[in-house]
């Protein structure tokens, strides 16, 4: 909890400076070979510490080892949810951060974190290489890879002295360590440059930042009164103008939200939700009217939700979903009359991987099904004044799941057993609306509510539903 404190505060201290002055961004050389110095070494790094740290048995590797995986080639593997649908992304993300550090640009540093992911999936585990851990590191990996990168370009200044210094490039390693040992190697860790500045351009790239700490209480099914009471964390991040086209690389513009579980208990995952939307390309149109704008993008989208029941068990997940890599196309429009402002976005996405719980499945840690689907999702926000604010999000997912686990020989090893999962379909939806009322500038007091609920239609299985009820209330804080 005082690790965790301790980074928040950092973070948004880093925040805080960035939002008070502005400056060009700073610009790299590209070092394509520093980069792939980086991949190799964070593939040394992590497989060292599983190998004689932790003492995996997985990191136990050999020329055997080797000659096998390429031998068996690529399978479903069966890590749990979390391990392969947020901690691969962000793996994949640190590889993409290397190249972005080295000088390389969003589209070039993705090969980088494609070969990361490739070296360890065939060589640095003696389990087979995971297909789906070869889609969701690299891809679903550039998205974490760019809000980090662009992240802790929002803190570092290097015209700073002293303890800000200290304090901005500690805060920004927390988002981007890579670059923080590219800058340590280079000597721009301590360099002062009066003329530099800010590596993040406010004029160029608005930001917003909100934090709500408050208690969130989850329902464990349709019956509002079983559930359980958790402090919350939650998090938002808007970087950008989404109505500026002008600024058209990706993600120029984006949006990143989570919830975090904090205190000491363990009946949930730390990370309860994590979204990134992000504007690949972007064109504005024309409404005809001063008082609105438009602007129809290309979109990355990535959504995990992972929330356990109140109860204590060795299977206890309420709502498992992942959109793990997936783009499309998206509209935005806003609205101004008077005081008031109304913003609506509505997106389109195709999944090319996405995972959802299965009630029916069990290979060693795997209780989902993982498919391709698309997903429908609209955002509409309310701005009634400076003071109060209304929103209202709903989201629509379908993953299909081509799988055989039914017929699968029940003798074969655990980890060859090369599935998606059972085979159909689900349905899952979300729709969260919420209040928000700012007593002062930065501080309000926020109220929200969220409805997710899950229908799987299976071959060889029980049709099952799953539904869950959250409400949040807690203290808001706006950057």
């Amino acid at each position: 909890m005082k690790k965790t404190c301790l980074i928040l505060i950092l973070a948004l201290f880093g925040f805080r400076a960035a939002c008070q002055t502005t400056s060009a961004p700073d610009s790299l050389k590209a070092r394509p070979w520093a980069a792939a110095a980086y991949t190799l070494t964070l593939d040394g790094l992590v497989w060292a510490y599983d190998r004689f740290i932790e003492k995996s048995e997985f990191a136990k590797i050999s020329f055997s080892t080797m000659e096998s995986n390429l031998e068996t080639g690529f399978v479903w593997d069966s890590d749990r949810i979390a391990t392969n649908h947020l901690g691969h992304p962000y793996n994949g993300g640190l590889y993409f951060m290397g190249a972005r550090s080295c000088g390389l640009n969003f589209w070039q540093s993705i090969p980088y974190a494609v070969g990361g992911s490739l070296l360890w999936e065939l060589f640095a585990e003696k389990e087979p290489p995971g297909l789906n851990d070869m889609i969701a590191t690299p891809l679903a990996g550039a998205a974490f890879g760019e809000v980090f990168y662009r992240t802790a370009n929002l803190i570092r200044d290097d015209s700073t002295t002293g303890l800000e210094r200290v304090g901005r490039e500690v805060a920004a390693c927390i988002f981007n360590p890579v670059s923080f040992v590219d800058r340590l190697l280079t000597g721009k860790l301590w360099k002062v440059n009066p003329s530099a500045g800010l590596y993040h351009d406010r004029n160029r790239f608005p930001i917003s930042l909100s934090l709500t700490l408050g208690d969130r209480y989850m329902s464990d099914g349709g019956d509002l009164s079983v559930g359980g009471h958790y402090p919350t964390l939650k998090i938002g991040l808007s970087y950008g103008d989404a109505f500026d086209t002008a600024e058209n690389a990706p993600f120029s513009y984006f949006k990143g939200s989570t919830y975090m579980h904090l205190g000491s208990s363990n009946t949930q995952p730390l990370f309860g939700h994590v979204g990134i939307t992000g504007r690949l390309w972007g064109m504005d149109i024309d409404t005809g009217s001063e008082a609105s704008e438009g602007v129809f993008g290309i979109f990355q989208q990535y959504d995990f939700y992972h929330n356990r029941r109140a109860k204590e068990g060795e299977y206890n997940s309420l709502f498992n979903l992942s959109e793990t890599v997936a783009a499309g196309p998206g509209l935005m429009f806003r609205q101004r009359a008077g005081k008031a402002t109304l913003t609506q976005s509505l997106f389109a996405d195709f999944i090319a991987l996405g995972a959802v719980e299965n009630d029916n499945l069990f290979i060693i840690e795997r209780h989902y099904n993982m498919g391709m689907g698309f997903a429908v999702k609209s955002s509409t926000t309310v701005d009634l004044g400076p003071r109060v604010h209304l929103a209202f999000d709903a989201k629509l997912f379908y993953i299909n799941t081509r799988g055989d686990y039914d017929s699968r020989d029940k003798d074969i090893d655990p980890l060859y057993t090369d599935t998606p999962g059972d085979h159909g379909y689900s349905w899952a939806f979300v729709l969260a609306p919420s209040l928000r009322v700012d007593v002062t500038k930065h501080f309000g007091i926020e109220l929200s509510a969220t409805r997710l609920g899950r229908n799987s239609i299976y071959r060889s299985f029980p049709d099952t539903k799953a539904r869950t009820t959250e409400f949040l209330l807690g203290l808001h804080y706006t950057l």
